[in-house]
């Protein structure tokens, strides 16, 4: 809901590549909140666990492929020029 609302799009629209595109920025925008959540959800013998640094690395991917910030990645060498 939240990334139909951010990308605007209807989760009935159908899938083009504009759609694919706009859900794509949506999603690595939605990523650092959903790093904010659990870890790991366990419940009535069911669990779930969530590959921290495979998010990241699909947050970096997209963002880079769409010219976005990447605010989680502080690790980057900086470059300053004198």
């Amino acid at each position: 809901m939240d990334m139909c609302l951010t990308s605007k799009i209807s989760g009935e629209d159908e899938m083009n590549e504009d759609c694919y595109d706009r859900v794509s920025v949506a999603i690595a925008k939605f990523i650092p909140s959903l790093l904010l959540r659990a870890t790991s959800i366990g419940e009535s013998g069911f669990s779930m666990s969530w590959n921290i640094q495979g998010i990241k690395d699909y947050y970096s991917f997209l963002c880079k492929k769409h010219g976005l910030k990447d605010e989680l990645n502080t690790n980057k060498p900086k470059v300053s020029f004198r």
